[in-house]
């Protein structure tokens, strides 16, 4: 018998939140203004995260100095 592929676990706006430490409303507006991490639209009021697509986005956004983050803001510009 074959195995089946495994399938990551799609998570809510809730979950995603949650693992984020943010709010589903934080969430929605940076989907409305296009930043965030990439998500899943499977229908209009259905919206998935995959986990590793949270940790990755989570990963890119870590700054080691204040210099940093004023490059990624913008500042000085």
């Amino acid at each position: 018998m074959e195995a089946l592929p495994q399938v990551e676990v799609l998570m809510n706006e809730k979950d995603a939140a949650l693992l984020l430490g943010v709010s589903v409303r934080t969430l929605q507006g940076w989907r409305l203004h296009h930043r965030g991490p990439r998500y899943i639209v499977l229908a209009a009021k259905a919206v998935r995260y995959r986990r590793g697509d949270l940790i990755a986005w989570t990963q890119r956004c870590t700054m080691e100095t204040t210099d940093d983050h004023a490059a990624v803001a913008g500042v000085g510009e």
